[in-house]
């Protein structure tokens, strides 16, 4: 029998990051959902400001503000 040897790399902080930011993200009602992944570049790669997503939403700045805040709380 022949010992395989496998190195494993450790992960990326930056992977790590993105990996709970999709866990938190995907843990979030879908309208929130689609909201914070405009936010954080998820849906198209641009970081969408509050603004521009509160007006795709028909909300305002603020309720977009609770969304961030509510996916980071903890």
């Amino acid at each position: 029998m022949t010992a395989v040897c496998v190195r494993i790399r450790p992960m990326d902080p930056l992977d790590e990051l993105n990996n709970d930011l999709e866990k938190r993200i995907n843990a979030l009602p879908e309208r929130k959902r689609k909201m914070m992944r405009l936010r954080f570049g998820l849906a198209d790669g641009m970081l969408w400001d509050l603004r521009d997503i509160a007006r795709e939403f028909d909300t305002d700045r603020d309720e977009v503000r609770k969304v961030e805040e509510e996916l980071f709380g903890d």
